[in-house]
């Protein structure tokens, strides 16, 4: 009888082991959506904390980043990613939000931040969601070296760089409604390039040869966001694209090729697209169940593409090498999204 009870006892111990070994080895079932973006081979470049706002240096070796809700902090700071040593840096310890970064050269940065709003006015609530209070920043690498650029009653950011002016053109709101202007990095004027009192220009980008500009356009009346670019003077302006819903974030590629995120009307979620203006041709990139926005490219390797992926409370960047083939354009009938 003892002899029966102690087999049973071990052949039971034995069970549990086995089950609690594969239970603790067996991987947890992704979301689909996560499934989706490992099909289309898109890797998570960084993972801990909420991440936005992802841009390549200009050697494409590192990524410059705004996160939060981190163990070391839970407000937004900037962040260097060095792919190459896979080693994270935090590069700011400030208060206050950020709210874009972009790499000025190999020692700076310029940053977009409410931190002395906050300071200036701490009992001021923030009435515009979309645009808060926010000014433009230079720092170097480290955090320690920071001077103000701007000084507006707005929001000044999405800034980018434009060498062969030497200056940014960024989105302010110092004129009530989101217009397009020139901060001069030498002499420090600025000046308007594009505002209009009905219609808000907003989200520049600057072109792969660096020769002419895409900004978007919201017609508020029509509930339509277009795609607009002119050369640097604004002169040669012209419409490229006109989107029935809200366009987030634009990015000009090789060959003249634009990708933006947009969400269309009546839609849940963003996605990423790209238009090709000489073939009239529209082919979709990245569409599931989450929002993609930001994409960034390096110049080193034009088909390198960061974006962001979020939903619900979680942001994420990830890297996506684009294929060669990209599929049917949407034009020509429905379509999944890039052929493999």
């Amino acid at each position: 009888m003892l002899n029966s009870t102690l087999k049973l006892f071990f052949t039971a111990a034995v069970a549990l082991s086995i089950n609690g070994c594969s239970s603790k080895n067996k991987k947890p079932d992704l979301p689909a959506e996560v499934d989706y973006l490992k099909s289309k081979d898109a890797s998570i470049v960084l993972s801990q904390g909420y991440n936005r706002g992802a841009v390549f240096s200009d050697e494409g070796d590192k990524i410059f980043y705004i996160s939060r809700d981190r163990k070391g902090h839970k407000n937004t700071q900037i962040h260097e990613y060095d792919l190459t040593l896979q080693a994270d840096r935090r590069l700011t310890f400030q208060d206050g939000d950020v709210f874009s970064v972009i790499p000025l050269n190999e020692e700076q940065i310029i940053y977009a931040s409410n931190t002395d709003e906050i300071k200036e006015q701490p009992f001021a609530g923030e009435s515009n969601k979309t645009y808060p209070k926010a000014e433009l920043y230079l720092s170097d690498l480290y955090g320690s070296d920071i001077s103000r650029l701007t000084n507006s009653v707005g929001f000044d950011g999405e800034m980018i760089q434009v060498p062969v002016r030497k200056s940014l053109l960024f989105t302010s709101t110092r004129s009530g409604t989101p217009g397009l202007f020139w901060l001069d990095l030498q002499t420090d004027k600025i000046q308007v390039f594009a505002h209009d009192k009905v219609k808000p220009q907003r989200s520049a980008a600057l072109s792969f040869d660096g020769k002419s500009l895409y900004w978007i356009e919201e017609d508020p009346s029509a509930k339509s966001n277009a795609i607009v670019t002119s050369d640097l003077s604004g002169k040669k302006r012209k419409v490229v694209l006109t989107l029935k819903g809200a366009v987030n974030s634009l990015l000009s590629a090789r060959n003249g090729l634009i990708i933006y995120s947009w969400q269309p009307q009546g839609a849940d979620y963003s996605h990423l697209d790209i238009f090709d203006p000489e073939k009239v041709c529209t082919q979709t990139l990245l569409k599931t169940k989450l929002n993609f926005s930001e994409p960034q490219f390096s110049i080193k390797n034009p088909s390198l593409i960061l974006v962001r992926v979020s939903n619900n409370d979680k942001s994420q960047v990830y890297r996506w090498q684009m294929p060669v083939d990209l599929g049917p354009c949407n034009e020509q009938g429905p379509s999944d999204t890039l052929k493999k």
